[in-house]
């Protein structure tokens, strides 16, 4: 019987993350937005600018950092926390649950920032952000990139889930029981926690290993937005929730990658190619859900690529 801690954990197997040592020195920045504060950092300064959104809902950037570093030397990237997520505020409750928020902050982000245009990159729980800034505010971007999409309504979410549980998860349930079982795990230690997420990513990543690549930081604030956020939107979004729709209105140029053993299926990407007219799909052999870990060259050129082409355009 799975326990309310795995079904947060995997349903959105997204990462927590701990801000690396990075070449380029981030500019911190708070944004107000919404009534909130949403923590924002950028990096370079040159070129088109990129919003790089997060999984979750409730985590928070840094574990996208330090491999969209890359971007940096020919572009300006921005990352932020979402709500109730990391180093930003906002309690999460059912009413704030739904994409059109998330979405409005994004806009609060670009204002902010005085960006005219910009282009795009969600990852996960953030490309269906993405899909909905790009239905709300069509004439802000040059480009969408969705990253690792999550699936697009619950019956696909809850194949996935199934089928990873039967599947990848069965030579890790012992180690994941014991973990549970010990007084740290129930008493929310930060170290025992990471432990816990390092055994429960395995079978979201081609190579195991990769987990090691990975920072997992917790912290006790990071820990309760987390759960708390991740309890809400079980409850009022992941379990009854289509974003299809969302993909006829999209009008800008999309490019879609995805591994092809990432447990959140490719047909997904595969689906919003064919749907979206401006759309290409990139598939990374021998990847997972974190292709900027396990096959960062591939992943990299591929979304240089696409930026360097329609940043040309504008």
């Amino acid at each position: 019987m799975k326990t309310k801690a795995q079904v947060l954990f995997l349903l959105l197997s997204f990462f927590i993350g701990v801000t690396p040592a990075i070449a380029h020195q981030p500019t911190a920045r708070i944004v107000k937005a919404n009534g909130i504060r949403l923590f924002t950092q950028s990096i370079g300064k040159k070129g088109p600018a990129i919003i790089v959104l997060h999984g979750g809902p409730g985590l928070g950037h840094d574990y996208l950092l330090p491999q969209f570093e890359a971007l940096a030397d020919h572009a300006q990237v921005i990352f932020y926390d979402q709500r109730s997520a990391g180093r930003s505020t906002g309690e999460m409750t059912p009413k704030i649950m739904n994409l059109e928020t998330f979405a409005k902050d994004l806009e609060a982000i670009r204002k902010a920032y005085d960006l005219d245009s910009f282009f795009l990159v969600g990852h996960s729980w953030g490309s269906l952000v993405a899909m909905q800034y790009a239905t709300q505010y069509p004439d802000k971007l040059a480009g969408v990139v969705f990253v690792s999409s999550a699936a697009l309504c619950s019956e696909e979410t809850m194949s996935c889930y199934k089928e990873l549980m039967s599947k990848g998860m069965a030579p890790y349930q012992k180690e994941i029981d014991s973990i549970q079982r010990s007084p740290e795990y129930a008493q929310r230690d930060p170290a025992t926690l990471e432990r816990f997420c390092r055994v429960w990513y395995r079978p979201c990543v081609y190579n195991p290993e990769h987990v090691n690549n990975i920072t997992i930081f917790f912290t006790p604030d990071s820990i309760q937005k987390y759960l708390d956020s991740t309890d809400i939107s079980q409850k009022h979004f992941w379990q009854n929730y289509n974003v299809t729709a969302l993909l006829h209105n999209i009008a800008c140029p999309v490019l879609a990658i995805h591994g092809d053993n990432d447990p959140w299926y490719v047909k997904t990407a595969e689906t919003i190619c064919d749907t979206i007219e401006q759309a290409e799909l990139v598939t990374i052999e021998n990847c997972g859900h974190l292709p900027f870990v396990e096959q960062p060259e591939a992943f990299f050129g591929a979304l240089t690529d696409f930026i360097q082409k329609h940043h040309a355009r504008l």
